[in-house]
């Protein structure tokens, strides 16, 4: 049952993420420090930027909560 849910917190994140993504048109890099910072000023100068942001992070965090509870229960 947790990792029913899990995966679709994690599923529900990707999709807010990749959204953000289209909406901007720049996207996060693991390699550069520059495009990570550029998607973060123009995800933040959204009118509902900040709430995404948070979003897809809370959503990350309640998807690895539940793959956690998954293997403990």
């Amino acid at each position: 049952m947790a990792g029913g849910a899990a995966i679709i917190f994690i599923a529900l994140g990707m999709l807010v993420l990749g959204g953000l993504i289209l909406i901007t048109g720049r996207r996060p890099s693991p390699g550069t420090m520059e495009k990570s910072l550029h998607f973060n000023v123009a995800v933040r100068a959204l009118p509902f930027g900040r709430t995404a942001f948070w979003a897809v992070l809370g959503c990350f965090a309640a998807g690895l909560l539940g793959f956690g509870l998954a293997e403990l229960l």
